[in-house]
């Protein structure tokens, strides 16, 4: 598992639960490790940081990209029905417990915020830097889930769909 980002003149790959730099012909030049990167599925640029996903941990990780570590790490739970981001320093031995609840597969980044989604989110959230709200439902399994023009895209996995909703159609 993992997502590719091009930047300038490197290439970055996130594996499971390693970020790879390489050259545009692929040769790697280095690589970060993170102790709460886990089972990473997609990344995300904005600005001078990449976004991951870390499944494993339930979490979203930053990396920034002028001082070449990770930088940032929230953890989002789910508690009594409502989502909460939990931030934590990424360098730290303190962070979040290995747990795979919400299975975080999925983030995207703007200058509205990160919009994040798992299999298990039934919804889509947007983190605006200071809370966690759910900016639309997506049904249980979805993979993917972005805005893209007036509505959402994104991957419905059981029903082996990809779907593109707005607020008047499907």
């Amino acid at each position: 598992m993992g997502s590719l980002s091009r930047i300038s003149d490197k290439i970055f790959i996130a594996a499971s639960d390693e970020l790879f730099v390489y050259t545009p012909e692929f040769e790697l030049i280095g690589s970060y490790r993170c102790p709460y990167l886990k089972h990473c599925h997609e990344i995300s640029r904005f600005e001078r940081r990449l976004y991951l996903t870390s499944t494993g941990y339930d979490s979203i990780l930053a990396f920034d990209l002028d001082r070449e570590r990770f930088s940032w790490g929230m953890e989002i739970v789910l508690d009594e029905d409502e989502f909460q981001g939990r931030p934590f320093n990424p360098s730290s031995h303190i962070g979040p417990l290995p747990h795979n609840e919400l299975h975080l597969n999925n983030v995207f980044c703007t200058k509205n915020g990160l919009y994040i989604s798992g299999l298990r989110t039934g919804a889509g959230l947007l983190f605006n830097g200071t809370t966690i709200t759910e900016w639309v439902n997506l049904p249980l399994g979805a993979h993917n889930a972005r805005p893209y023009r007036d509505g959402v895209l994104f991957c419905d996995t059981e029903a082996n769909l990809v779907r593109y909703i707005t607020p008047d159609t499907q």
